[in-house]
């Protein structure tokens, strides 16, 4: 039940970020899944990787005090360092959660449960950045 849910949450992702350019992998076998969950995070850390190049590239083109503008910039990437220990500690606590009493997740259980938490955690965080970004416009700055 939840791989079925996972194709669909990887199908709705693959549309979202514009991933239609690439093949899409059929995910009928574990060895699939296993490749489809790898797939999907590899595009959506792509796509957080993009949006966060633009979003430096806003910062470092904004008008105003140099200070400020450094200040911001260094802010952003160090919200960005530790978002990905965050992104890391959330996914590490789901897998221990998923699979207490368990005696532990077998290799394929562990792979396919982090790439899915890494994934939905940095599609996450690309909207959040995209929200910085559109905050950033000249048209809303006060």
């Amino acid at each position: 039940m939840s791989r079925r849910i996972f194709a669909v949450v990887c199908c709705a992702i693959w549309s979202l970020t514009g991933a239609q350019t690439q093949k899409p992998v059929d995910c009928y076998t574990v060895d699939d899944f296993l490749g489809c969950s790898a797939n999907q995070f590899r595009l959506a850390d792509t796509r957080l990787n993009q949006i966060y190049t633009k979003l430096l590239g806003r910062i470092s083109a904004m008008n105003g005090d140099p200070r400020t503008t450094s200040a911001l910039k260094v802010q952003v990437v160090q919200a960005q360092r530790d978002w990905v220990k965050v992104r890391d500690g959330t996914c590490g606590a789901i897998i221990t959660y998923n699979h207490a009493g368990s005696g532990g997740p077998s290799n394929q259980d562990f792979v396919f449960t982090l790439n899915s938490c890494k994934t939905q955690v940095t599609t996450s965080r690309s909207s959040d950045l995209i929200f910085l970004f559109d905050s950033l416009t000249p048209e809303n700055k006060k």
